[in-house]
């Protein structure tokens, strides 16, 4: 389970990198992570890290619902299959 950072845990952390390394697997998450380097208060080396293929390739499609006021980046993606207890999770990059 993700736990999201409170807003003073969050200004902490985003005070002690030195960059932003993202990998964004939809169009919403390339949008927020661009949305979010220009409203942070101190500007840091963000760092995109996708093939621009992804972006249009159609399972990895988003809904402009995704990108409107209010909305937030996704950090973890929940699987659609809903699976309740996974054996292994595999991180690539």
């Amino acid at each position: 389970t993700f736990y999201p950072l409170s807003k003073d845990e969050e200004q902490l952390a985003l005070a002690k990198v030195n960059m932003h390394v993202v990998i964004p697997s939809t169009p919403a998450q390339y949008f927020h992570a661009i949305r979010r380097q220009m409203i942070l208060p101190v500007r840091k080396p963000l760092v995109i890290m996708t093939p621009k293929s992804l972006l249009h390739h159609k399972p990895c499609a988003s809904a402009l619902s995704e990108m409107a006021i209010g909305t937030a980046m996704q950090t973890v993606i929940d699987d659609p299959l809903g699976i309740q207890h996974p054996k292994r999770v595999v991180l690539c990059s």
